[in-house]
């Protein structure tokens, strides 16, 4: 069991080193380039086509994924290593392309469809690798107090990357850029070796034949489904506004820049300290009462 978590996790890590570059470094990055209102426009119509992509990405899934067994573990892992190839390749270009316009004076232009493209492309490879990875470990675990367990591994593997790739994210320097780029090639490498030794499910992950198409509105005339939605909706927007605006607040209201680093090191090894307490909590008083209590903790913190 032991063993399949920490294979399992491993996955975990690369994703999570993409996610801070690409959510907290990439706004300040092209806000040099370009206005930052652009910038932000362009950001949230990627993540909007994103939204709309991923129940489509996640049907496609559903349909690939009606075997069990080891064809089951090979489609994964190629559709993992696809979809890694596509979030290397167009994160590579996101976060190189500001010192590569800045040396060849390159126009607004040719900035803007780099952000357009880049963002589009990784936002979509990463939504696809989510998906497989985590219904991957809903398969292979049985019971809720499994499926506990790997969710805590895979965000203690989060956490983990995350904390390893904040030291760099300022990426002012050519030295930065290069670490977290060999931290997202190094981990994604590792993680696809590992996937290929974990154990496969001996049952389909989708129990019965999925519709060939897929109906949107069916998710939101389920009420339980649109509480969900709604919920995971706001849960996710509320996180999202700290994260990109922190760059931007340490350096223009605290005038702290090079403190950077440190204040979102504090931030997540929190989080980690925190991985066993709400573990418990989650065991003794439910998941959705604990998840109700930590957004309501999260507000409280953003609002003061």
């Amino acid at each position: 069991m032991k063993d399949m978590l920490w294979r399992y996790a491993s996955m975990r890590l690369p994703l999570a080193i993409l996610e801070l570059p690409l959510y907290v470094l990439l706004p300040k990055l092209f806000s040099e380039l370009l206005p930052l209102s652009l910038v932000g426009l362009m950001l949230l119509a990627a993540r909007g086509l994103d939204a709309l992509a991923d129940p489509w990405l996640g049907r496609r899934w559903d349909l690939q994924s009606s075997v069990a067994g080891r064809q089951l573990r090979q489609r994964a892992w190629s559709a993992l290593a696809k979809a890694c190839a596509v979030f290397i390749v167009g994160f590579m270009l996101l976060l190189w392309w500001s010192s590569l316009a800045k040396a060849y004076g390159i126009g607004s232009l040719w900035s803007a469809t780099i952000l357009a493209i880049g963002s589009v492309g990784t936002y979509l490879a990463y939504s696809q690798c989510s998906i497989i990875y985590q219904s991957w470990g809903a398969a292979l675990a049985r019971s809720d107090r499994a499926r506990s367990r790997y969710a805590l591994s895979r965000e203690a593997a989060g956490l983990i990357g995350v904390m390893a790739v904040s030291v760099f994210v300022q990426a002012q320097s050519s030295f930065e850029k290069i670490a977290i780029s060999g931290l997202l090639i190094v981990f994604t490498l590792l993680a696809l070796a590992l996937f290929r030794g974990l154990a496969y499910p001996t049952h389909r992950l989708e129990q019965r034949e999925p519709a060939r198409v897929f109906n949107a509105r069916s998710l939101w005339e389920a009420r339980p489904m649109r509480h969900l939605f709604i919920c995971f909706m706001l849960s996710a927007i509320a996180a999202a506004i700290p994260a990109t605006l922190v760059l931007f607040f340490v350096e223009r209201v605290l005038e702290m820049p090079q403190a950077a680093p440190w204040f979102l090191l504090l931030y997540f090894l929190s989080a980690a300290l925190g991985l066993p307490l709400w573990s418990k909590l989650s065991d003794r008083f439910g998941h959705s009462s604990c998840w109700l209590l930590a957004m309501l903790i999260a507000i409280g913190a953003f609002l003061f």
